[in-house]
């Protein structure tokens, strides 16, 4: 029903404009948008030209090689950072725990040092030489007897009561008496002088494992110290390679040329030659135009004589030069400058030929393009009324 719509309009229209005569022109994108380079570089991939895309699409690469592999060498460091963190903290966690052992370790024989200090001080002064000052005071005791008996003896024997034989043995058992008794504080004063050397042994023991004690708790917070430094050290490397590594990756993204919206996909120009893979652009450089795919539009060169016919609006029918496909579009814009027919300018800026004696003006027909059957680029016939 559509195509025999169109027949219709297209044979009506053809009687309508009858006398006036064909444009030629090239179907182009009406609105059209920039796919913008990033960064600086080789363009190493790009589009086929007239390609259909979606916003987001990447339409063209800039040469990335350099950038990629340095993003490697970056995650590969981070990598390393990462596993040299990890051993760290598993350092840290093995060493606390073994310098947490031995301080246990050596607090237990700090503490037993300061019990057998307890008990050689006591050794000095409490029960062990009680036995020893026991002795003591019974010999005290029995030489004073023996002194009591022997003072006696002396009275009866000056007054000749007593026998000779049993003074001499009363003068014997006081001095026997004596002699144990200096004995027994002799061995005494032995005892205190050995359980004191014993003493201060203890003691000196104990001063040193609390001298060892405290150095290695220090020696521990050191360590510990030490290890929390280089774990921070780390983390500190680690954040900053990461922020590396996240600029190389939006680097290496901006090497990608996406598409702002979608839309067909034509090459840029550079100097007026189509851009190809292997040029060098630069930043902000447009190296893909994004054409609307739903309006089109045409330009073509109106004769002087033909100009003040037409008026914006005006109907059109567009038809396509190797095809029966017809469309029919409006005249949207007619230029107000004069020009040759001939005065075009060339790739490298200069013009085409000589001219031609023929004056023309730009005219932008507009039409709609719903199913996308008329591809930019397209050569195409349009007639006006």
């Amino acid at each position: 029903m559509r195509l025999k719509l169109t027949i219709c309009v297209y044979f009506i229209f053809s009687f309508i404009y009858a006398d006036t005569p064909d444009y030629l022109g090239e179907v182009e994108g009406k609105i059209k948008l920039s796919a913008n380079t990033q960064e600086r570089g080789s363009i190493s991939w790009l589009i086929e030209n007239g390609t259909r895309v979606k916003k987001g699409d990447v339409v063209g690469r800039l040469d990335n090689k350099r950038i990629t592999e340095s993003l490697e060498r970056d995650q590969d460091y981070l990598d390393k950072l990462n596993d040299d963190k990890e051993t760290l903290l598993k350092d840290f966690i093995e060493s606390k725990n073994k310098l947490d052992l031995d301080v246990r370790q050596i607090t237990l024989e700090r503490d037993l040092a300061r019990v057998d200090w307890e008990i050689k001080k006591l050794g000095v002064y409490g029960v062990p030489l009680s036995r020893y000052k026991a002795s003591i005071s019974n010999a005290e005791i029995d030489l004073s007897k023996a002194q009591t008996k022997f003072n006696r003896s002396e009275t009866l024997f000056k007054k000749d009561l007593e026998e000779k034989r049993s003074y001499e043995q009363a003068q014997i058992d006081v001095k026997i008496a004596k002699i144990n008794l200096n004995i027994k504080k002799i061995k005494l004063s032995i005892k205190k002088k050995l359980f004191k050397n014993e003493e201060e042994k203890a003691r000196i023991n104990l001063d040193i494992k609390n001298v060892i004690l405290k150095r290695t708790i220090k020696g521990r917070e050191l360590n510990l110290q030490g290890l929390k430094f280089n774990i921070k050290n780390k983390e500190e490397a680690i954040i900053n390679q990461i922020d590396k590594v996240e600029k190389r990756k939006l680097s290496l993204k901006n090497h990608e040329i996406f598409s702002p919206v979608d839309g067909i996909a034509k090459h840029g120009k550079k100097h007026g030659r189509i851009l190809k893979v292997g040029a060098r652009v630069g930043q902000g450089f447009a190296v893909v135009y994004i054409l609307n795919i739903n309006i089109k539009k045409i330009i073509i060169d109106v004769h002087e004589k033909f100009i003040l016919k037409y008026k914006n609006g005006d109907k059109a029918i567009i038809k396509g030069i190797d095809s029966e496909a017809t469309v029919i579009g409006k005249v949207f814009k007619i230029g107000n400058a004069p020009r040759d027919k001939n005065e075009k300018l060339g790739p490298v800026g200069r013009k085409k030929g000589g001219l031609s004696g023929i004056t023309v003006f730009e005219v932008e027909i507009n039409f709609i393009d719903l199913e996308q059957s008329w591809t930019p680029g397209l050569k195409v016939k349009v007639k006006l009324p």
